[in-house]
C-alpha cells in the first residue's frame, strides 16, 4: 500500500514539471515491515521495569508492617489401601516488624509453634576445655542455636519478604547463592521474557502477563509468569518456582506474591510458598502464608543500635480475630484445636513424643556424628561420640579406645551445667588415661561462662596437625593439667576471657609401642625432653562490630556478621607459681571474615599473627609450631597450610594470612551438559612468613566440588590443586582431596 502511495506523489510531481520533461529512469527499494515478536514486547516491558527497579526500591528501603503467618507440613502415611498426608507441624507468628535496607527486625506478639520445642540449644559437640591455643581460629562467643524444624523455614521478615526489586534476592534458607531477580540490572543475562496476554485488571488497571524464562538450569533463578502494569512498569502479581537443582534440603518449591495498591505505590500483600521434601524416605507437603497489612514508611533511619536485637519476643495475648480473614478452614480448626490445648505441650506426655522422634538412632549417627538422647522435660541431654571417633588404631602405645561423653543440664532459672568426660584406654601398655571438663553458664544476657578442666592424657605438642601428625608419637606429650576460665560479654560483641592452665608435662619416651607399628613410617619416635612443669596465666579479648542478636528464654543467641572479627591474645608463663619453670611473654592478634559476594558466591580469610615478647625460660613445647601439611588431603584452607612439607617452630615472630573463595558454580553452571554435574568452583591463596628464621612460603590451589546429601547431612567432597613456592623450594605442586561439611544450624559451611 505505501509504495502505491509513493508512486502516485511522484507521478504529482512528474505531471507538474511535465513542461520540462527529462528522460530518466526511477527505481523504488522495497520497504519491510516488521511485526514485533512476543519476546521482543516481552523484552521492551521488562526493560522499562528494569529502569524503574532503583526508583522503586529506594521507596521500599525503610518501612515497617505488621505481618501474620502461617506455615503447616503434612507428611506421607501409608495404610493398607492408600497414601495420605497427615498433619505432622504447624507454626504461627504476628509481628510488628521492619525493614531497612539489609537490616530487618520483628516485634512478635504471637509465636506458636506446634511441632517443634523451640528450645534454646548449644549445637554440637562443645569444647569446654580452657586450652590457650588460638590458632584455630575458634570463638570465645558461644554458638546458640534455636531447635526449630528446619521446613517451617519462614520466622520473621527477613524470609517472607522476597523483594524482586533487589537484585540479588538473599534466601539463605533456601539458596547456597541468592537469586537473581527477574527485572534485575543483569536479568537479560539470565532469563528469556515472552509476552503471553495483555488485559485491563480492576484493581491496575492494564496489565502485561510476562512469562520468565531461565536461561541456566542450575543457577538459582526464577520460572513462571510476572504481571507489569502498562502505565508505570510495576509489578503487580508474580507466581513461579525456583530452578530445583539449586535448592538445599527443600526438593521443589513454588512462590505467589500478590501486591496492592497503596498511593503511588504497588506492594506486596501476601505471599504463598508451596515445597515438597522428602525426610526419612515420606514425603513432605509443605506451605506458608505470609500477610503484609498496616505499611508504615519511614523516612529517617532507625540507627544502628535498634536493628541490634533481630527478634523481640513481646508476646501478649490477642483474641484471635489477629488472623486473617481468608485462612483456610482446615488450618483455623488446627490452630484453634491447639489453642484449647496449648497447656498439653508443657506436660511430661506432649515433650516425651517429641523426644521420642528426635532420640531416634540413625545409622549415620552411630558411625560418624554421635547419638544423642533429650529430655525435654526436665531439660537434659547426653551425646556419645560416632564409633569412627572411638578406635584410635595408630594412637600412643599402639591401638587405644576413646569414649567422649558430652551432657548438659538446663535450670529453671536458664542456667546450664555441662559435663565433658573423656575416658582413654591403650590395649598394649594397659594405662588409662582420661580428663574432665566442667562448665557452667550464668546470666545468659552477658553469656557469662565459668570452666574447670582436670586430666591425664597424652596431649598434642601443636594441636593443629595433620593426619600423619595426629598418629604419630613425634607429635605427643604426657600431660597432667588442671585449668580455669572465666568468660564474659562486656558491652554488645566484646568479650573478654580469663584463663588459668598447669600442666606437668611429660616425655612418652617409655611407652611401648607393638611390633607391627614398624611398617608405618609415619610413626617417628617421641619427642625426647626433661620433665618440667608450667603455670600460664592468660587473657583473651575478642570484638565483634555491630553484633547482632536474638533474645529467647531470656538467653542471648549472637547471629553471623558481615563485618570482620578482631580478636587478641596474651599469655605468660608465670615462673615459682605452683613450682612451673616456664617465663615467656606472647601476644597474638587475628582478623577473621566470611561475607557473600552476591551471585559471585562467599569468601572467607583469616590473618594472625603473633610475637613472642620476652623468653628468659622458654620450653620446647611453649614453641609456637606450623603443622606439616597432609600429602593428600586438604586440610581447613582457613586454618592451615597446603604445601608445608616440614614442620616448623619459631621463637620469635610469624604471620599467617589464608584466604578461600566458593564461587559455587557461577562458571560451570553455565556451561551446557557441564551444569549437569553441578560442579562447583573454589580458589584459594595463603602466605605464611617467620621473618627470623628468614622464610616465607606462598601457595595457592584450586578446584572443583560437589554437593551431596548423605541421610539428613550435607557434604561437599572436591578435588584440588595445589602450588607452592618457598624460601627452601622454588616450586612444588600436588593434587588434593577436600571433605567439607554443613553446619544446618548456623547456616555455613566448615570452610
Amino acid at each position: 500500500m505505501i509504495r502505491f502511495f509513493l508512486l502516485f506523489l511522484l507521478l504529482l510531481l512528474i505531471n507538474e514539471n511535465s513542461i520540462c520533461q527529462k528522460d530518466s529512469v526511477l527505481q523504488f527499494k522495497d520497504i519491510v515491515i516488521k511485526k514485533k515478536s512476543k519476546r521482543d514486547w516481552g523484552k521492551e516491558i521488562i526493560r522499562k521495569a528494569i529502569e524503574r527497579r532503583q526508583e522503586i526500591e529506594k521507596k521500599y528501603s525503610n518501612f515497617e508492617v505488621d505481618i501474620y503467618s502461617i506455615s503447616k507440613i503434612d507428611k506421607e502415611k501409608k495404610d493398607s489401601l492408600e497414601t495420605i498426608f497427615v498433619r505432622e507441624s504447624q507454626m504461627e507468628w504476628k509481628s510488628k516488624s521492619y525493614f531497612e535496607l539489609r537490616n530487618t527486625k520483628d516485634v512478635y506478639q504471637v509465636y506458636n509453634d506446634y511441632g517443634s520445642s523451640g528450645r534454646v540449644e548449644l549445637h554440637g559437640n562443645p569444647n569446654v576445655g580452657t586450652s590457650t591455643d588460638f590458632l584455630g581460629g575458634g570463638r570465645l562467643a558461644p554458638r546458640l542455636a534455636i531447635d526449630e524444624n528446619p521446613y517451617i523455614f519462614v520466622k520473621g521478615i527477613k524470609e517472607a519478604f522476597f523483594n524482586l526489586y533487589q537484585n540479588y534476592i538473599e534466601a539463605s534458607h533456601l539458596c547456597a547463592k541468592p537469586i537473581v531477580s527477574p527485572i534485575a540490572d543483569n536479568a537479560f543475562l539470565y532469563y528469556r521474557f515472552d509476552l503471553v496476554n495483555t488485559k485491563l485488571d480492576p484493581d491496575f488497571g492494564v496489565v502485561n502477563e510476562i512469562k520468565v524464562t531461565p536461561i541456566f538450569d542450575y543457577e538459582p533463578l526464577l520460572k513462571g509468569t510476572i504481571w507489569i502494569d502498562e502505565s508505570n512498569s510495576n509489578v503487580v502479581r508474580f507466581t513461579g518456582s525456583i530452578n530445583g537443582n539449586s535448592l538445599l534440603f527443600i526438593k521443589s518449591l513454588t512462590i505467589d506474591i500478590e501486591y496492592t495498591k497503596s498511593s503511588e505505590l504497588f506492594i506486596p500483600k501476601k505471599f504463598n510458598y508451596d515445597f515438597t521434601s522428602i525426610d526419612n524416605r515420606k514425603m513432605l507437603l509443605g506451605n506458608t502464608s505470609v500477610y503484609f497489612t498496616n505499611y508504615q514508611f519511614f523516612d529517617i533511619p532507625k540507627g544502628i543500635n535498634f536493628w541490634k536485637e533481630t527478634k523481640v519476643f513481646d508476646l501478649k495475648p490477642l483474641d484471635t480475630n489477629f488472623r486473617p480473614a481468608d485462612l483456610k478452614v482446615e488450618d483455623e480448626k488446627f490452630v484453634r484445636s491447639m489453642d484449647s490445648i496449648r497447656s498439653y505441650k508443657s506436660s511430661k506426655e506432649y515433650l516425651d513424643k517429641q523426644d521420642d522422634s528426635i532420640n531416634k538412632i540413625y545409622w549415620l549417627d552411630v558411625l560418624w556424628n554421635g547419638v544423642s538422647f533429650r529430655n525435654s522435660f526436665s531439660k537434659q541431654r547426653i551425646w556419645f561420640g560416632g564409633f569412627i571417633s572411638q578406635v584410635i588404631p595408630f594412637g600412643v602405645g599402639g591401638y587405644r579406645h576413646r569414649l567422649n561423653i558430652f551432657y548438659d543440664k538446663e535450670f529453671q532459672n536458664g542456667n546450664k551445667i555441662t559435663l565433658q568426660p573423656t575416658i582413654d584406654y591403650g590395649f598394649y601398655n594397659k594405662d588409662l588415661k582420661g580428663e574432665l571438663a566442667l562448665a557452667y553458664d550464668f546470666d545468659q544476657l552477658k553469656l557469662r561462662r565459668i570452666t574447670f578442666l582436670a586430666g591425664d592424657i597424652y596431649d598434642f605438642v601443636n594441636s593443629f596437625q595433620n593426619i600423619a601428625g595426629a598418629f604419630g608419637p613425634s607429635n605427643r606429650v604426657r600431660n597432667q593439667k588442671i585449668g580455669f576460665s572465666y568468660r564474659s560479654e562486656l558491652i554488645n560483641g566484646l568479650f573478654v576471657k580469663y584463663s588459668f592452665d598447669f600442666s606437668n608435662r611429660m616425655s612418652i619416651t617409655n611407652v611401648q609401642y607393638p611390633e607391627w607399628v614398624n611398617y608405618f613410617g609415619m610413626f617417628s619416635k617421641p619427642l625426647p625432653f626433661d620433665n618440667y612443669k608450667v603455670s600460664i596465666l592468660g587473657v583473651e579479648v575478642e570484638y565483634q562490630p555491630f553484633q547482632k542478636y536474638i533474645i529467647k528464654e531470656q538467653k542471648k543467641i549472637l547471629l553471623d556478621s558481615k563485618w570482620p572479627l578482631f580478636g587478641l591474645k596474651y599469655i605468660t608463663g608465670v615462673p615459682s607459681l605452683f613450682g612451673g619453670q616456664s617465663n615467656y611473654g606472647y601476644l597474638e592478634a587475628k582478623i577473621t571474615q566470611q561475607a557473600k559476594l552476591a551471585a559471585l558466591g562467599n569468601y572467607q580469610f583469616r590473618i594472625v599473627g603473633g610475637q613472642f615478647l620476652y623468653k628468659k625460660d622458654l620450653r620446647l613445647i611453649e614453641y609456637k609450631y606450623f603443622r606439616t601439611s597432609d600429602v593428600w588431603f586438604l586440610s581447613n584452607p582457613v586454618t592451615s597450610m597446603q604445601m608445608l612439607d616440614t614442620l616448623l617452630n619459631t621463637t620469635n615472630s610469624y604471620v599467617q594470612a589464608n584466604f578461600i573463595h566458593h564461587f559455587e558454580g557461577y562458571f560451570l553452571n553455565k556451561v551446557w551438559l557441564l551444569n549437569r554435574l553441578k560442579l562447583e568452583e573454589t580458589v584459594g591463596t595463603a602466605f605464611l612468613t617467620l621473618p627470623q628464621n628468614n622464610y616465607a612460603l606462598v601457595e595457592v590451589f584450586a578446584g572443583i566440588e560437589r554437593k551431596v546429601k548423605i541421610s539428613k547431612y550435607l557434604w561437599k567432597f572436591g578435588l584440588f590443586w595445589t602450588s607452592s613456592i618457598s624460601s627452601n623450594r622454588l616450586g612444588a605442586s600436588h593434587l588434593k582431596i577436600g571433605i567439607n561439611f554443613y553446619d544446618t544450624f548456623h547456616k555455613q559451611w566448615l570452610y
